[in-house]
């Protein structure tokens, strides 16, 4: 019977939608001295953009006692752990700056470089959020994306080595060479911090206290301990934790 059904099942949203992104961006430019330097704004806003982890529709209200009995459709299907819902009832957004100065090839020596400053943001279900289980809505939360590089630069330089251009036969070998140098750097992505042991008791995961600043000072990084460890702490049981889904650099 269906008060036999066991396990994990997965839901689909009735109301599910194609993912829409829009797209914006300004560019100023000017020239100078036959160099080019650009100033540009861009950004990108989803809607209807699906979650990356489903949430579960059968937690667990936050407090003390077994979880089995208390899921939410525990009365119904005692046996039923989990049912991933897939939906498409959240947003993103990027915003960035973006500085580039151009030098066109020009005695020798050709320079690119650019900049992006950059923040983004998406949306998507509370952990051990409750979902109601007549109009299926959850509490959302804000955080920075998984793919968020707030800085990045990129430098490309070329340069034709002068000596030996005008020289011809066996001398030209040496002539016509060139220099090219690449850089990139970019910060961290942002990362997340949950409980190895659950504590609010919902049957899902949820996270620690944010006790301090998690970010090390650089001459203290070291690969053992990138972060500061110190900076979160376990919440009291059947309570949940302040520590954002992400934490950004």
């Amino acid at each position: 019977s269906a008060r036999d059904l066991a396990g994990t099942f997965r839901a689909v949203d009735v109301n599910l939608k194609s993912t829409r992104y829009q797209q914006f961006n300004l560019n100023l430019e000017k020239e100078f001295a036959g160099n080019v330097v650009t100033a540009g704004y861009v950004a990108n806003i989803g809607d209807f953009v699906s979650s990356g982890n489903n949430q579960n529709l059968n937690l667990a209200p936050i407090g003390p006692g077994g979880v089995q009995a208390r899921r939410i459709f525990g009365p119904t299907l005692p046996r039923l752990n989990t049912i991933n819902y897939y939906t498409t009832r959240h947003e993103s957004s990027y915003h960035a700056l973006q500085l580039i100065f151009q030098r066109r090839f020009r005695e020798g020596l050709a320079v690119t470089t650019h900049y992006t400053r950059s923040v983004a943001k998406s949306s998507g279900p509370q952990p051990w959020a409750v979902i109601d289980p007549v109009t299926f809505e959850f509490t959302e939360e804000w955080s920075y994306s998984a793919n968020d590089v707030p800085h990045a630069w990129v430098a490309q330089v070329n340069y034709a080595l002068p000596f030996g251009r005008n020289l011809t036969g066996v001398g030209s070998v040496i002539g016509g060479w060139q220099v090219n140098v690449s850089a990139f750097w970019q910060s961290g992505r942002p990362w997340s911090v949950s409980n190895s042991t659950e504590r609010a008791n919902t049957g899902g995961s949820d996270r620690p206290n944010m006790v301090g600043d998690p970010i090390l000072p650089k001459g203290e990084r070291t690969v053992q301990r990138w972060f500061n460890t110190a900076a979160f702490q376990a919440q009291p049981q059947f309570t949940l934790g302040d520590a954002p889904t992400t934490v950004g650099w």
